[in-house]
């Protein structure tokens, strides 16, 4: 059956009403796979990136008239598709139990492209294992056994970093006084100091300067401001004496806590600030439900010493036939060369220009991809 374009959704930005039931199924599924948990699988967050950016689509995966998954994604050059936020968001997938049978090729007929190329697949998908083209893994801090395993566990595997954090912020405060941590603060002004701190960074380092884009600043205002018991933005702040010295923008689901936009005030930089407020939010996380702080692909030393465990991650490409146009070769080849350049979560915001359009629910019933 081929995919219905949903005209009837088009006259609203929401996906679908937060009190719908495929809302709770949704997150039903997510709740099902640890894997699936991550925040930037939620509805919430394909909601915020449809209110802002164009071509958002979701198609709904029923069998015998029951939903048994989705799957979001963005059109970027016509027949093709990236992962929704992309490519701001840290970590994609199908959004379908284990167990499920589905096929990736006949998936992507039925949502009318050509090809899915996705940056940040986490966890163990079969159905895409043939189309990954790059693998690593992304760690995490393991807290579902609460802070103080955590803790005993960093150090039976003999890592020094933990009492190496907590003594620099003993000393922090002797210095300059006492340490406050905030997991979760909607403070517009407090976000703004994040942003220009990490502004400094990538010009410092030669990058493109995300927070130069008004679409961006506009994104985590609006992920700030969200808030429900499945998804929030989270805003974590460290002050000592009265004074904001870092502070970290990420995202929450029920049970998982993504580390994402970490920045500190450089004249505290002796103090490892950063990693003060990681450590704080690995304190606070199970008194709010986290079981797991995310990090993202193991690129950088202070991952590999906080992190208690690791998951597949990997790049790649589904395709239906490998041909590309000339211009979309062109195109292709400018973001991989953007790829290479950029950090996350700057790359390839040239090709985000342009107004939201509607999001579209494609509903897929009967989908051949369901086995």
């Amino acid at each position: 059956m081929s995919p219905t374009r949903g005209r009837a959704c088009s006259g609203s930005r929401a996906l679908f009403p937060a009190s719908s039931g495929r809302t709770a199924e949704w997150s039903a599924i997510q709740r099902s796979d640890p894997e699936l948990g991550n925040p930037f699988l939620c509805p919430q967050f394909t909601r915020i990136v449809a209110s802002i950016r164009r071509g958002v689509f979701i198609a709904v995966l029923e069998e015998a008239g029951r939903i048994v998954g989705f799957f979001p994604f963005q059109r970027r050059l016509p027949g093709s598709g990236r992962p929704v936020g992309a490519p701001l968001s840290d970590y994609q997938a199908v959004i379908i139990p284990p167990g499920v049978p589905w096929d990736a090729k006949d998936l992507l007929r039925q949502c009318g492209l050509r090809r899915w190329t996705f940056d940040h697949l986490g966890g163990a998908q079969p159905p895409l294992e043939p189309y990954r083209s790059y693998s690593d893994r992304y760690l995490f801090l393991d807290l579902s056994a609460g802070y103080p395993a955590y803790v005993s566990a960093r150090r039976a595997a003999g890592t020094e970093q933990i009492k190496k954090v907590a003594g620099l912020a003993r000393k922090l405060e002797r210095e300059a006084g006492t340490i406050r941590f905030r997991a979760r603060e909607v403070d517009r002004e407090a976000l703004r100091e994040l942003f220009r701190w990490k502004s400094e960074q990538y010009v410092r380092s030669g990058l493109i300067d995300a927070f130069r884009f008004r679409w961006i600043v506009r994104f985590f205002r609006r992920l700030m401001e969200s808030h429900d018991e499945d998804f929030a933005g989270m805003l974590s702040t460290l002050s000592v004496g009265g004074r904001l010295i870092a502070a970290q923008f990420g995202l929450r689901s029920r049970r998982s806590w993504h580390y994402w936009i970490p920045a500190y005030d450089r004249e505290f930089a002796r103090f490892s600030p950063g990693n003060i407020l990681l450590l704080k939010m690995a304190e606070a996380a199970p008194d709010l439900g986290i079981e797991r702080i995310t990090l993202g692909y193991d690129d950088a030393d202070y991952k590999r010493r906080f992190a208690s465990g690791s998951r597949p991650m990997a790049a790649g490409r589904v395709e239906l036939s490998p041909s590309l146009t000339s211009f979309e070769k062109k195109v292709e080849k400018v973001l991989r060369s953007a790829i290479i350049r950029l950090p996350i979560p700057a790359r390839r915001v040239a090709d985000e220009a342009g107004p939201p359009e509607d999001l579209v629910e494609i509903p897929l019933t009967r989908h051949p991809g369901l086995r």
